[in-house]
């Protein structure tokens, strides 16, 4: 991949990153600014974006967080979990023009990367919009929760919700 480049998401960046999930997510997938805004501020190291010639086409939204407890689209974060024990995937997406082109790869192997310098052991995320297979790839697996929060997931992330998580 010729002239991509990985870096920590600016204020400047946030219209790309949504104008990205517009293209990518159903109206109900995707969250406001601010609440993309409270990520960065909370966990500013976890959030990039991924540029070509100086244009947004990707970007991954990530925190701290605790396992089988994933927080829910559109909600917004006051903190940050006091003794977190995972790295959650929060957001990820990459302009379609760019699929298949390994950019998406590329930002997962670097997020693994960063995850185990940081000291996690464990990375979790919610699949959403029949991306399981995509994930399995990666080597994330399947974890079941309870019905109320499946329940909750299935609410805010549509009827193919499914919580992941892999091992470092």
């Amino acid at each position: 991949m010729e002239n991509v480049k990985i870096s920590r998401m600016e204020e400047k960046d946030l219209k790309a990153v949504i104008e990205i999930q517009a293209e990518l997510f159903t109206s109900d997938l995707q969250e406001d600014i601010s609440l993309l805004r409270r990520k960065c501020e909370l966990f500013p190291e976890g959030c990039w974006v991924v540029k070509s010639e100086g244009k947004v086409i990707g970007y991954l939204v990530s925190h701290p967080w605790l396992l089988s407890c994933p927080p829910m689209l559109g909600t917004y974060i006051e903190s940050l979990p006091k003794a977190p024990d995972c790295l959650y995937l929060h957001d990820i997406g990459v302009v379609p023009r760019m699929a298949g082109k390994g950019v998406g790869r590329e930002v997962i192997m670097k997020f693994k990367e960063f995850a185990g310098q940081k000291g996690y052991t464990v990375i979790s995320l919610v699949a959403a919009m029949n991306t399981y297979e995509f994930w399995k790839k990666y080597k994330f697996g399947e974890i079941r929760l309870d019905p109320k929060k499946q329940q909750s997931l299935v609410e805010h992330y549509g009827s193919q919700a499914c919580y992941m998580t892999t091992a470092l």
